[in-house]
């Protein structure tokens, strides 16, 4: 009897030892907001794997959302052996950041009849007077027109040296996507500045972005994850900001300026001549999208006697944490046709100011020039004395010689004969001639160029775009990713080839879902007869 009782305690014993076991922990139970925890469940004793992600999750982490951040979880199993005996672990880790101060707890979670137990922990607001590293956020303007330059930016304080800091994710805005949306993001400025009587070093982090539809537009600036040299770990938060979008006043130009733009000239050259090209060049710039200026200034016409030979624009880019400014410069050659005293026209581009909520003119104004008569230029005239030179050089050289040279010429003439004759006497009968209409020539365009021309089929962008803007008149997405596309390939300054690809799909996109009207009467501009149309009505 009392060996049977000694069995059943024993097995009672191991089966306590070694029942499953599933508990929660963390590394600290007291931080301030903004500060990490390491939050841990373990199962043991068990055959169960603890998954947090995928398609056959056992363990929901979202119900941790309402209160807390979370990174991402890192799961791991072993077996080890203990007395002669195996035990299985297995694990899941995730770091928790604080959504906000106060009393929290983190439920316990259920496995196989399992439950881990309840964890309290306090928050405690961070003084930023005191804070080693925090965040600040904001936007350039809380109104806005559509299509007007958004800047909004994100403020990196810090006190103490980083050992790194990152954005968790992309920027976000709503209702439109920022992918559908012309934006950049601006390069990272530093400063040091005084809060509280302390020094921090700022870190700005900032974007320009376009609105295209009224009501609310909401942008929602990425989190920053930051870890010090002494290791801390700190996760600061998504800011949101919204700004209200107005429509723009009925019966403005289509493409006007939205901003106010500054227009800057070359000083005027002095030594105009008649009959001479003279060149002047003036600079526009503006806070709006990148190559969205005109491709010439606008109405610009000279008095009779001056001829007018504009180039188009050349589009530079300035990047600052302030935001984008599109530049253009334009050359006018001019070409006086007569000689005396001229007045230049005064210049004048119109835009949409926003802070009156108008249309108004930005503009250079007239100038005098004087034209010094000059002859027209003419090409150099064949004079007695060069060919009674020539002459005389022929005259003085030895008889002998010509007809030397002559009998060599008639010798190397037989000679080539003789030998095309024996080549084509002993030319294999089954040689064939090479047929030129199969060799292609490679394709040298590139790839996102030769997408762009099949869907808008035409042979080059810049015809594709003529078509285009003739039947689309208010349409803005091809004729920003065509001309995305021709700095691309053709300009120095090129975007990244991820926003380029963004553009082109989405213009291509576009393009399918719109039928194309071939127009009937415009000529090939490969053609000869193309320019004799455009030019035969000039002077």
């Amino acid at each position: 009897m009392v060996k049977l009782t000694l069995i059943i305690i024993g097995s009672l014993v191991s089966l306590s030892v070694w029942a499953a076991e599933f508990s929660a922990s963390v590394d600290r139970h007291q931080l301030h907001i903004n500060e990490p925890l390491l939050f841990s469940l373990s199962l043991k004793n068990s055959d169960t794997r603890l998954r947090a992600e995928g398609v056959d999750a056992n363990i929901d982490l979202s119900r941790l959302s309402n209160d807390f951040d979370l990174g991402r979880p890192e799961a791991s199993s072993n077996y080890n052996i203990y007395l002669g005996k195996g035990r299985a672990t297995s694990e899941i880790k995730v770091e928790l950041f604080p959504k906000h101060s106060g009393n929290l707890t983190i439920p316990s979670f259920e496995i196989d009849g399992l439950k881990s137990n309840r964890i309290n922990i306090e928050v405690l607001k961070t003084e930023t007077a005191t804070a080693e590293v925090f965040v600040r956020s904001g936007s350039n303007l809380n109104s806005a027109w559509t299509g007007q330059q958004v800047v909004a930016w994100l403020d990196l304080y810090h006190r103490v040296e980083l050992a790194s800091a990152s954005l968790g994710s992309n920027l976000e805005t709503e209702p439109t996507q920022i992918e559908l949306l012309p934006n950049w993001k601006m390069p990272q400025q530093s400063r040091i500045e005084k809060h509280q009587g302390i020094d921090y070093e700022i870190e700005r982090i900032a974007w320009a972005v376009f609105p295209d539809q009224t009501g609310t537009f909401t942008v929602q600036l990425p989190d920053i994850w930051v870890v010090t040299k002494t290791g801390n770990k700190l996760r600061l938060p998504h800011q949101r900001i919204n700004i209200d979008v107005k429509a723009l006043p009925a019966g403005l130009p289509a493409n006007i300026i939205i901003g106010k733009p500054t227009l800057t000239a070359e000083p005027l050259p002095t030594d105009f001549k008649q009959h001479e090209l003279t060149a002047w060049t003036l600079t526009l710039q503006a806070p709006i999208a990148v190559t969205t200026l005109p491709k010439l200034l606008p109405g610009i016409t000279l008095p009779q006697g001056l001829k007018l030979y504009p180039d188009p624009a050349r589009y530079h880019t300035q990047l600052s944490s302030n935001g984008i400014i599109d530049a253009a410069d334009y050359t006018l050659s001019i070409m006086p046709l007569h000689a005396g005293e001229f007045e230049l026209p005064a210049i004048h581009v119109p835009y949409f100011d926003p802070d009156t909520g108008k249309a108004a003119l930005v503009g250079l104004p007239g100038k005098k020039i004087t034209v010094a008569a000059n002859a027209i230029p003419q090409p150099k005239a064949i004079t007695d004395s060069a060919i009674n030179s020539q002459t005389d050089t022929q005259q003085n050289q030895p008889a002998w010689t010509w007809q030397f040279a002559t009998a060599i010429m008639t010798l190397l003439w037989l000679t080539t004969l003789t030998k095309l004759w024996r080549k084509k006497n002993t030319q294999s009968p089954q040689t064939k001639p090479v047929d030129t209409a199969t060799i292609k020539t490679k394709d040298t365009r590139h790839p996102l160029q030769q997408k762009l021309l099949q869907a808008m089929g035409s042979q080059t962008l810049e015809q594709g775009l003529r078509q285009w803007s003739a039947q689309e008149t208010n349409d803005s997405t091809v004729p920003e990713a065509i001309k995305a596309l021709q700095r691309y390939c053709y300009s120095s300054e090129k975007q990244p080839e991820t926003e380029l690809k963004n553009k082109v799909e989405h213009a291509i996109k576009h393009i399918q879902q719109t039928t194309i009207q071939t127009a009937l009467n415009e000529p090939d501009p490969w053609q000869a007869e193309s320019f004799y149309q455009r030019n035969e009505n000039k002077p």
